[in-house]
């Protein structure tokens, strides 16, 4: 066959019919005719005997060779469906099965690593939910371990890193590293190495990347830009005030200048005495004369 292309299209085979056919005869019928078959099969009740075929899809027909076709086998005529047990705690889920009447429930029940939901949760059953099985088919139960795998956040942003654990019902606690090789924000280190299993709510330290601190040239260059940005607002506030009062101030200083030749004409009041003591002597003399 020729594709719209004109390429060569796959190779198209006819779909055999398995219906009346056991399981087992069904799988060999179909694999032989170059067709490949569901693991997983739904059974529903019929008034067949149980694990009969009694729908298969395609049902016929042309099918590309290596094509999945789907089995439904018959789960006799007493078949019970199978209840929703997801979320139910392992005991409810049993007490749940017993009253609808299925009788072959495992003892042990499987375990996984499921952070939805909570240790000894129902996470899955074998059947599931909706398949219709005889009351006496064995029924399996998978239950949360409560355990988780710790994702590897190291290199991602925190925030990323942070929705990573939050998904994992994981806590975390972050400090801060200041470095120059990494963006800030960037997960630097992990307390918990990644995909090892820890209880669910465990806490994972987490050494996020801050900026590098700052060389004294930046400090000193943000104090001396800082520093002239208040001065000039108080400055313009106190000229006009101090200006006027300064302007007479500059003409006292020359009443000041007198002020020092004032005790110049006070320093001859002392020389004034001087020319009257000499008078009284000059009278003694003409008393003398008249004698002789």
């Amino acid at each position: 066959m020729l594709g719209p292309n004109g390429d060569e299209g796959p190779e198209m085979l006819v779909v055999p019919s398995t219906v009346g056919s056991t399981e087992a005869q069904a799988r060999t019928t179909l694999t032989a005719a170059g067709f490949t078959v569901a693991e997983d099969v739904v059974q529903r009740n019929s008034d067949e005997e149980p694990g009969i075929v009694i729908e298969q899809d395609p049902p016929g027909g042309e099918a590309a060779r290596g094509e999945e076709v789907e089995l439904t086998l018959s789960a006799g005529p007493e078949a019970q469906t199978i209840p929703r047990l997801v979320g139910l705690e392992e005991q409810a889920a049993r007490d749940l099965l017993e009253r609808e009447g299925f009788t072959n429930v495992r003892d042990e029940a499987e375990e996984t690593d499921d952070p939805d939901w909570e240790e000894g949760q129902v996470v899955s059953s074998d059947p599931g939910e909706g398949d219709e099985i005889a009351p006496d088919d064995l029924i399996v139960l998978t239950v949360s371990s409560g355990e988780v795998e710790v994702p590897d956040v190291v290199g991602l942003d925190q925030n990323e890193a942070v929705l990573l654990l939050d998904e994992q019902t994981l806590q975390w606690e972050v400090t801060t590293r200041r470095t120059a090789e990494a963006d800030a924000g960037t997960v630097l280190e992990q307390s918990i190495e990644a995909e090892e299993t820890v209880e669910q709510g465990t806490t994972v330290e987490l050494v996020v990347a801050a900026e590098p601190v700052q060389t004294a040239t930046e400090v000193v260059t943000e104090s001396v830009t800082v520093t002239p940005s208040p001065s000039p607002t108080p400055t313009p506030t106190e000229e006009p005030t101090s200006p006027e009062p300064t302007s007479p101030e500059p003409t006292s200083p020359e009443p000041t200048e007198p002020e020092p030749t004032e005790p110049e004409p006070t320093e001859p009041e002392p020389t004034e005495p001087e020319p009257t003591e000499p008078d009284p002597p000059a009278d003694p003399p003409p008393t003398e004369d008249p004698p002789r």
